[in-house]
């Protein structure tokens, strides 16, 4: 009933003309995106949803077509909600623009494909500007996944080449931090990049740390 959103396809004409047609206004994005910021505790609610908006409005516009990409309202609400779980765990006195920057850049990053990055990190320079990044990756996930990649009954299926790589545990961190966000995701690259490899780490690393719920 909805064919301009992804996945969906228009109704035969045998269907459609069973339904009374209706017009609808479109979202207004940046009225949801105040009141979400609100409901987070942000007091500058007003001006960040106003950038926050532009920012994915320029990504869509401005970024290669990609089939996993997505800069709609369902993507907007579940990074604002991420937005205010950061603001609950940071430093008081940190300054909220610092917040939202942070979790722009490290709940889209590791979705976009490396030919987008610079542009799509221009885009929050531009929108954030002199604005520093606080970001912290979870040590503890970091030492278990290195523990668990230079552990020989792990790694004897797999490649050595990457393995003693920051570049490899950091995309295991990155996993786990995207699906503090999502219900399921996808996991794309070449044949032998190491998709198999980062899926398999980050259930071992998690098994490690006792957290078997998010292993499954």
């Amino acid at each position: 009933m909805n064919p301009g959103y992804k996945g969906r396809a228009e109704l035969p004409e045998s269907i459609k003309v069973q339904f009374r047609p209706c017009a609808m206004i479109k979202a207004d994005f940046k009225l949801i995106a105040e009141n979400m910021l609100m409901s987070e505790g942000f007091r500058e609610a007003k001006v960040l949803s106003s950038r926050f908006v532009t920012l994915y409005g320029l990504s869509e516009e401005l970024l290669s077509f990609q089939i996993h990409y997505d800069w709609r309202l369902r993507a907007m609400k579940a990074l604002l909600r991420q937005a205010g779980k950061l603001k609950r765990i940071a430093p008081q006195g940190t300054l909220e623009q610092t917040i939202l920057k942070n979790a722009l850049k490290n709940f889209n990053l590791p979705r976009v494909v490396t030919d987008d990055k610079p542009i799509f990190e221009q885009l929050c320079e531009d929108l954030f500007p002199e604005i520093p990044l606080i970001y912290e990756p979870d040590k503890e996930l970091m030492n278990a996944t290195k523990f668990v990649i230079q552990d020989a009954e792990y790694i004897k299926n797999f490649s050595l080449d990457y393995r003693d790589e920051n570049d490899f545990v950091m995309k295991v961190v990155q996993m786990a931090e995207i699906l503090e966000v999502r219900h399921c995701m996808f996991v794309i690259g070449p044949a032998g990049c190491g998709k198999s490899a980062v899926i398999k780490t980050l259930v071992a690393a998690l098994n490690k740390l006792g957290q078997l719920s998010k292993a499954e």
